[in-house]
């Protein structure tokens, strides 16, 4: 299995993009940190359809098997949970 053990995905609000490319169920980093801005006050005031797209994102990750394990206003910590 070609699984390796840290991946960041930090590209200025196009990381859903980079997700619709990359698949989580072949490469399974085992830690990935995402540079998600639904938390972040600013933008869920300023930037809505960006939280939205953040958001569906963050649920697919955890949908594929990951956890998070740390979030903060911008990037979020996902865990690949034990099978």
């Amino acid at each position: 299995s070609p699984e390796f053990d840290l991946l960041v995905v930090d590209v200025e609000g196009s990381e859903p993009e980079v997700f619709e490319c990359f698949d989580i169920q072949k490469w399974k980093p085992k830690v990935m940190i995402v540079e998600l801005i639904d938390l972040h006050p600013d933008f869920v005031i300023g930037a809505p359809e960006a939280v939205d797209r953040c958001k569906r994102l963050r649920n697919k990750i955890c949908a594929n098997g990951y956890k998070e394990f740390e979030a903060n206003a911008i990037n979020t910590i996902f865990v690949l949970e034990e099978e």
